[in-house]
């Protein structure tokens, strides 16, 4: 993973200020340090959202003092904003799927991570009937409720966004093009075969991709299919080469010709 989501209002978070009041822009660093690390090691090998090094590590590659991270990791645990692993003793951010999409991937493991985080948040809110009873915790349930209403927009917004076949094929709006298609889409009418936009995405994409993307060829791929009342699309049979003759059959061929012309000349 390259990026996960930073909220401009993350420092406003109760849990965050806390750790600001108490150990200033050192452990506000330190939380978007392990941030920035968790979400850099994720992959389909590691799909789990932990800490790979240690305070020590930390403290060594960051010219930092390993008893006082040691001492803010464990603020920001008690503060929930970190899990610690018994098991392993690593440190954890199971909330880090919270920042990322499943667009940001294409491992299925995290995929499936992400969307199983994410249902688990919505249906905690729903519980919640978003109601929050003191300040802890305030800004994850608002910024997860944000995320859940900006997704049902995008869902939305992609309904209603119409396809526009130009945007595959160049010269769709060619008035010489236009003509034959006008005449293609009557056909299916008249088959009533759907001429929905997945439906016209499908034929163009089919069509950009049996004519090389070239007009004429395009062209009359649809005019054939037109002309033959056919509600779909097909490449263009072209006419076979005829098969070269070996030199055996050039031979025979030649003492065939030879002996017609012997017993006419005899006739």
């Amino acid at each position: 993973m390259q990026y996960f989501k930073h909220f401009g209002t993350m420092r406003h978070d109760i849990k965050i200020k806390r750790v600001i009041s108490k150990y200033g822009l050192e452990g506000y660093g330190l939380y978007n340090l392990t941030l920035e690390s968790i979400t850099e090691s994720l992959s389909t090998q590691s799909p789990m959202p932990d800490l790979q090094e240690t305070c020590e590590d930390l403290a060594e590659f960051y010219n930092g003092n390993t008893a006082k991270i040691n001492e803010i990791m464990n603020f920001m645990i008690n503060q929930g904003l970190f899990d610690l692993d018994e098991m392993t003793g690593k440190i954890l951010c199971t909330k880090l799927y919270k920042f990322l999409d499943t667009s940001q991937t294409r491992s299925p493991e995290l995929r499936e991570m992400i969307k199983s985080f994410k249902k688990q948040s919505i249906a905690l809110i729903e519980d919640k009937s978003d109601t929050v009873s003191d300040g802890h915790g305030q800004s994850e349930i608002v910024s997860a409720k944000y995320e859940r209403k900006e997704e049902e927009k995008n869902k939305n917004k992609k309904r209603k966004e119409k396809y526009n076949p130009s945007d595959d094929l160049v010269f769709f709006n060619d008035s010489d093009f236009q003509e034959v298609w006008k005449d293609f889409i009557q056909v299916r009418n008249k088959k009533k075969a759907s001429n929905s936009d997945r439906a016209i995405k499908t034929l163009i994409e089919k069509l950009v991709d049996i004519s090389n993307n070239n007009k004429k060829t395009a062209i009359d791929i649809i005019s054939k299919s037109a002309d033959s009342g056919w509600s779909s699309i097909w490449a263009l049979k072209t006419e076979a080469a005829p098969a070269e003759q070996t030199e055996e059959e050039r031979h025979a061929d030649i003492r065939r010709r030879m002996e017609e012309a012997r017993r006419m000349m005899e006739a």
